[in-house]
């Protein structure tokens, strides 16, 4: 090997060297898969430039399978990956009429919630204008949310009693036999039966009698408000209907509950309204005795009178004393 040959890079060295020793040769010979192993510097770039185009067409395929998936997804749906749509195991299509089925209910759900809180609005305003004497617009309200339970909400919940029993529907109901049954009061002075027009057909009996308690305290408010106008008769009246009403329902073996809680509250309305009739005879106990000591004046000037005319007579009597006791002196 010359001097400039020593001079060169491992890999730009000639492989074999045509007039050489054997003892050149063979290290020559012992030195080219060692060469052979290492990449040529010349053929790195072709390398490169072959890789990258089968690079982007493996990226190029995988984009294209996940387009083709996510376009698979229902629209407004998130897409669900790495779940097949079929199954030797588990009945795929069923559980799909399931979620169908589930998302039609929660749908039905939502709009029995929203009327029936219109009904409970309706019926609390109807309450309100009894209050206040507007009975023409308290039974406008009370058709309309009748009108609502009948053509929509009853549709809605036929065959579901998740949603006709024990929830914002039944909550409605109950409040609308409330106010039924406070119109019927204030008209005719008795408390409607379930049987009556406007409950019948509409209100089950759990939803009657939490009216019919409810009612109670409607009535133990009007009565409050005939106190302040000293109407005793309607105070009166007030309170026989709410002890009818207790004694109508000491019958009934209510289980804990709402209506249990409800009944409870009774004695305490019927207490105070015993309250409010002491308080209204005690009253007019004092307010007659506080006429009939007007009277006392009289008296008590005939008997200033008398006092007067005797110190007059002391008078007299005294003066008289004394002109004689000069005169013994």
């Amino acid at each position: 090997m010359t001097r400039g040959e020593d001079a060169l890079p491992t890999v730009l060295r000639p492989s074999v060297s045509v007039s050489s020793s054997s003892s050149s040769s063979s290290s020559s010979s012992s030195a080219v898969p060692a060469l052979a192993s290492q990449p040529a510097a010349s053929d790195a770039p072709a390398a490169r430039s072959e890789a990258a185009p089968a690079a982007s067409s493996a990226g190029a395929a995988a984009g294209a399978r996940a387009s083709t998936e996510t376009d698979a997804a229902p629209a407004g749906k998130p897409h669900t990956t790495g779940i097949s749509a079929t199954s030797r195991i588990v009945d795929m299509p069923a559980f799909e009429e399931l979620r169908k089925e589930m998302e039609a209910d929660d749908g039905t759900r939502e709009v029995v919630i929203k009327r029936s809180r219109d009904v409970l609005k309706l019926s609390k305003t109807a309450i309100y204008c009894l209050h206040r004497g507007q009975t023409e617009l308290a039974t406008s309200n009370l058709a309309e949310a009748r009108t609502i339970v009948e053509a929509e909400l009853f549709p809605l919940a036929d065959g579901k009693a998740q949603l006709r029993f024990g929830g914002a529907l039944s909550g409605a109901l109950e409040e609308y036999a409330e106010a039924v049954i406070f119109q019927g009061y204030l008209r005719d002075g008795r408390v409607p039966s379930p049987r009556s027009e406007g409950l019948a057909g509409v209100v089950n009996r759990d939803e009657y009698l939490g009216g019919v308690m409810d009612f109670v305290g409607e009535v133990t408010r009007t009565a409050v408000l005939a106190a302040t106008r000293r109407d005793e008769e309607a105070v009166a009246r007030a309170r026989e209907a709410v002890d009818d009403v207790q004694l109508a329902l000491m019958g009934f073996d209510f289980r804990n509950g709402q209506l249990r809680r409800k009944y409870d509250g009774i004695k305490y309305s019927l207490k105070k309204l015993e309250q409010v009739t002491y308080e209204m005879s005690l009253t007019k106990a004092l307010g007659q005795f506080s006429m009939g000591s007007r009277d006392v004046p009289s008296g008590d000037g005939d008997r200033d009178d008398a006092g007067d005319g005797e110190d007059a007579q002391d008078e007299s009597a005294a003066s008289a004393g004394g002109r004689g006791g000069r005169r013994g002196g």
